[in-house]
């Protein structure tokens, strides 16, 4: 697979956020999803982490973490987002 080029700071917030990193999983998110937005590796990415971080934020993250293995509504999940 191609390198995936990431300025370090986004490699340090990504690294925090897609635990599948070590296993090169920035390789394939980018030639599966990335290549196709009209942005560099560095600008997919940013937006990736910022839409992550907002989520983290929001209360669909306590929705998740209160029903991790379990079945939530798509009703639950738009009135928390």
């Amino acid at each position: 697979m191609p390198i995936v080029d990431i300025d370090p700071e986004t490699n340090s917030e990504l690294t925090k956020i897609m635990p599948g990193l070590k296993s090169n999983l920035e390789h394939h998110e980018w030639t599966k999803h990335g290549t196709f937005n009209g942005r560099d590796a560095g600008g997919y990415y940013d937006i990736a982490i910022d839409l992550v971080k907002d989520v983290n934020a929001s209360d669909m993250r306590d929705l998740f973490a209160q029903n991790i293995g379990e079945t939530i509504t798509l009703f639950e999940a738009k009135k928390a987002f």
